[in-house]
């Protein structure tokens, strides 16, 4: 089968240029995206730091150390990319997707609001306040990501998948899909029992590790 990328080339009026658009807004949305998870990682990374060492206090240095762990992360994952191969990157992801999915699971049941307001959540409403719509697209890009799309031919090919194995490709995207609804599910239910149904406000990301409080405790960051 082709890429997506090469099917819009080859069947679309202007197709070169379409790949073009599609190909440099899905860079720039990674480049965005993977620098706020990068950002994410390191403030965690330096709060369990901090909670492992027992200072509580405001560090001046913050900034800096910050700074210095997330220049590690990415010299280890470009060192990575360069000797790894697609099979040990996706042993490592099942590994941390199954605990976040599992402490997520978790958390929903201890935190679980109202029947009742669980299925109010159902009805598609944009929420309140200056930043709804924001909140809106977050939601979507996240949870149908183009680039999933777009890059899916290639982890296919990386698995060594071909033309005998579309039983086993159905198979995993159906799972897939199933298990992004479910997780998705779960950290909505947190959120909104754990932050919303406590009145706790998200004024930067760490707060939303409330979310696994009920789970960890003050070890939520490090989870």
């Amino acid at each position: 089968g082709d890429t997506a990328l090469h099917a819009f080339r080859e069947n679309f009026r202007y197709g070169k240029a379409i790949a073009l658009i599609t190909a440099i807004a899905i860079t720039i949305g990674q480049w965005g995206s993977l620098t706020g998870i990068l950002g994410i990682s390191a403030n965690a990374i330096y709060e369990v730091s901090q909670l492992f060492l027992g200072n509580t206090g405001i560090n001046e240095n913050e900034y800096w150390f910050v700074l210095g762990i997330a220049l590690f992360i990415i010299v280890l994952m470009y060192a990575l990319l360069t000797i790894g191969r697609y099979s040990f990157f996706e042993k490592v992801l099942v590994v941390f997707v199954t605990v976040m999915g599992i402490s997520f699971f978790i958390s929903m049941f201890i935190t679980l609001p109202s029947g009742e307001e669980i299925v109010r959540g159902f009805k598609f409403q944009i929420p309140a306040g200056k930043d709804g719509k924001l909140m809106a697209a977050a939601f979507v890009g996240t949870t149908m990501a183009s680039a999933t799309f777009v890059v899916r031919p290639l982890i296919v090919l990386g698995k060594g998948w071909t033309k005998n194995n579309m039983k086993e490709q159905s198979k995993d995207a159906l799972i897939s899909g199933i298990l992004i609804f479910l997780i998705s599910a779960a950290v909505m239910i947190c959120a909104a029992g754990a932050i919303y149904g406590t009145g706790k406000s998200v004024t930067k990301v760490m707060d939303m590790v409330t979310t696994l409080e009920p789970v960890a405790g003050r070890f939520a960051v490090a989870l």
